[in-house]
């Protein structure tokens, strides 16, 4: 999909099925999403504050920035109430700033093209929490087979909680 989204910003394919048209938009977002979220993993502050962040309340697509924080907000980040953001690419400036807006920067200038092609899509900005905490979670065993089950929010991977959670040798 990331690559039938790299044809279709360059105009070597079109796509008129409005949903399949969406799915390739949807992948180039999450692949650059990913890559934020990526790079936050690897500098070791994706579930901390980073100057310039925004947050988001959980549960809700609520966001206040950085330059909100309150005395208070540190536990909040910790009891997991609230969730640093990354970007969801698309038309219009970004709500980060400060480090969190360098990073974006960096990210966005990996793939320039695509970045072009959300905005000309007609794609907002937006934002996604970098942690998400699955509900209902429960493991049974069935001959000899864990069996994971767990909600998660739409725009959610059960792929990548799993991925977490099982570690191959």
């Amino acid at each position: 999909n990331l690559n039938a989204a790299e044809l279709l910003f360059s105009g070597q394919k079109k796509v008129k099925n409005r949903h399949l048209r969406g799915i390739y938009l949807s992948a180039a977002r999450s692949y650059l999403f990913n890559r934020y979220l990526s790079e936050r993993l690897a500098l070791g502050n994706w579930d901390r504050r980073l100057s310039g962040d925004v947050y988001m309340l959980d549960g809700t697509h609520s966001l206040y920035k950085d330059d909100q924080w309150q005395g208070g907000d540190e536990q909040r980040l910790v009891d997991l109430q609230i969730h640093p953001t990354g970007p969801l690419f698309g038309r219009g400036a970004s709500l980060a700033v400060d480090e969190s807006l360098a990073l974006e920067s960096r990210i966005a200038e990996l793939w320039g093209d695509g970045i072009v092609g959300l905005e000309e899509a007609g794609l907002k900005q937006d934002r996604r929490a970098l942690r998400v905490i699955p509900q209902n979670i429960s493991c049974i065993f069935v001959d000899g087979n864990a069996v994971i089950s767990f909600d998660l929010p739409a725009g959610c991977f059960a792929t990548s909680v799993l991925r977490e959670l099982v570690h191959y040798s």
